[in-house]
């Protein structure tokens, strides 16, 4: 299991692509982003069909819970909000952990089972999430992926079209870049300094 970590709008899509080029690599896209724009709101996948109709996806959702929910999806937006937050980073660990963590491997394994993959690509970015998979015993390889602050900002401040809706992504001025950009590389690091790959 591959997690590309950093800040977003530093170069991970195109990264995450690059990666599902090779052979027995599944990019997953974000999946921190799966519960709330995939199965709740029926967003468009990244093959062009809503997530409820993509074919890939659905045989996942069978594989990995007999199907997908609005309830399962509820109930991991409800762990996110419990478990994977950024000020836990220095003590992960909490009494709700275990399930959280147990909804992204069952992810990551019917992925690779429907793929017939032999590594799975997250973008999820998220510090965090990163901490939850680890002490949650996923053992992600980590690649931290940093860019030059000024073009992160810069980039930060652009108007964005997403390119499952057109809506506008959110915008962020340089002071909130900043402290964003600094705290998810930090903790990145920090999770290299407690051992993960």
């Amino acid at each position: 299991m591959i997690f590309l970590g950093g800040l977003g709008r530093s170069g991970t899509t195109l990264l995450e692509r690059l990666l599902g080029e090779l052979p027995g690599v599944v990019p997953l896209g974000e999946v921190v982003h799966l519960w709330a724009r995939g199965v709740v709101a029926g967003e468009l996948c990244g093959c062009g069909e809503a997530f409820p109709r993509c074919p890939f996806w659905r045989e996942v959702g069978e594989r990995a819970f007999g199907g997908w929910s609005r309830e399962l999806a509820e109930r991991v937006l409800w762990l996110r909000r419990r478990v994977d937050r950024t000020r836990r980073i220095p003590a992960v660990g909490h009494p709700d952990l275990a399930e959280y963590v147990a909804a992204y491997r069952s992810v990551y394994n019917a992925a690779l089972q429907v793929a017939g993959g032999a590594a799975v690509v997250d973008s999820s970015k998220h510090a965090s999430l990163a901490f939850c998979l680890a002490a949650g015993g996923v053992q992600p390889h980590v690649v931290h992926v940093v860019r030059d602050p000024r073009a992160v900002a810069h980039s930060w401040r652009r108007t964005v079209p997403r390119p499952e809706d057109g809506s506008h992504m959110t915008r962020w001025g340089a002071m909130r870049t900043s402290l964003h950009w600094s705290a998810q590389n930090l903790a990145i690091d920090l999770l290299a300094a407690r051992g993960s790959r």
